[in-house]
């Protein structure tokens, strides 16, 4: 018989199975959450910066710095560039990764040769234009009407010192090729891959110009396109790359592990030299340099991994004493439940047994029940 009560219903769960339930749902949603966060590449970055994107700021705000009035309005406005001017930026693939917007410009008009471009540091002085006006472009090697003007940009290219040339401008392939009237006589600051390292002997000359280094390298923006540089100096890890036992004093670096170059010197010329392609002839924008130095790798004491293996351990840790915690409550509900009275309900009240069972005949039956019957009558 059962009684009806007022009180309402507790449903299939108790209130702390469903507290219980919600918190772990909510855990879970967090989890969840942290991964989505976790997961992507900017968040490690700004958990560990590099320093290359902070020199990569500081480069890009002394850029912006640098930019005339005149030229903010053309970054602003780029439809007021006539059809011969196009924008400049610089080759660093830094600077063009880290802020494509803001790039350093520079209005090179194609038909004048008068123009400047991008202003000259003052500490950086300038080939003397009556000695440029014997340079021509497009021809192969140096002329002898040349050699004042290749004699004095050497000589020049020798005073730059290593802090001087941080002021010069960063060199663009597409502008020594396309306007190099206007880009001659500077001095400009170039890295590249080296692909090619001769040591040649210059002319006997008043000015003192000596043995040479003769070095053809690819920049990041020419592409499989060379650049010709003639160095009066190198540094001692570049000028170890060709050996004593080398007679052609000359080595080819054609593989990707080719040594990182940079220098700082004055645009000669657009000169042209016989390659393998079609026409036999290729251009090449040339520099006189006073020193190539070769671009030291930055050695790593530790690695992003590296820099992770705590926080890993750490939560490969966390989610170990979890996992252990949720079995220690399993348990210990399990345990808790066996005191129940609902756990003995569980179990059969009886349990079968033949102890008691003897095995008989039909006769034997049949006589016992006819006996029965006759001491029911009596």
């Amino acid at each position: 018989m059962r009684f009806r009560t007022k009180e309402r219903p507790r449903g299939v769960l108790r209130r702390q199975d469903q507290r219980r339930l919600t918190l772990m749902v909510a855990g879970f949603g967090l989890i969840l959450l942290c991964f989505t966060v976790v997961r992507r590449p900017e968040f490690w970055g700004r958990l560990f910066p590099s320093e290359d994107a902070a020199i990569a700021d500081t480069v890009v705000a002394d850029d912006i710095a640098a930019i005339a009035p005149f030229d903010r309005d053309l970054i602003e406005n780029p439809s007021r560039l006539l059809h011969d001017e196009f924008l400049t930026t610089g080759s660093d693939p830094q600077l063009s990764a880290e802020a494509p917007g803001t790039v350093v410009a520079k209005r090179v008009p194609f038909d004048t040769a008068e123009a400047t471009g991008a202003p000259q540091a003052p500490d950086l002085p300038r080939i003397p234009d009556d000695l440029l006006k014997t340079v021509k472009d497009d021809v192969i090697g140096v002329h002898s009407a040349e050699n004042e003007a290749y004699f004095a940009a050497m000589k020049l290219a020798q005073k730059i010192e290593q802090r001087t040339s941080l002021s010069a401008q960063r060199g663009v392939y597409a502008l020594f090729m396309d306007s190099p009237a206007s880009s001659r006589g500077k001095a400009w600051k170039v890295s590249g891959q080296l692909r090619r390292l001769s040591e040649v002997k210059g002319k006997t000359n008043a000015f003192g110009v000596g043995m040479l280094y003769d070095a053809w390298i690819t920049t990041p923006d020419s592409g499989d396109q060379l650049v010709h540089v003639v160095a009066m100096k190198a540094s001692p890890e570049i000028a170890r790359l060709i050996r004593l036992d080398n007679t052609e004093r000359s080595v080819d670096l054609m593989g990707k592990d080719a040594p990182e170059v940079t220098f700082t010197g004055y645009f000669f010329k657009r000169e042209g030299y016989a390659s393998q392609s079609d026409a036999g002839l290729s251009l090449a924008p040339m520099f006189l340099a006073g020193t190539l130095r070769d671009v030291p790798v930055p050695e790593v004491t530790s690695s992003r991994a590296d820099q992770l293996t705590p926080y890993l351990g750490w939560l490969t840790f966390a989610v170990c004493v979890g996992i252990f915690l949720i079995i220690v409550n399993f348990w210990a509900s399990d345990a808790a439940h066996t005191q129940t009275r609902a756990h003995q309900i569980t179990k059969l009240p009886a349990h079968a047994t033949f102890d008691d069972v003897s095995a008989v005949t039909i006769s034997e039956s049949l006589g016992d029940l006819q006996g029965d019957g006759l001491r029911t009558e009596n």
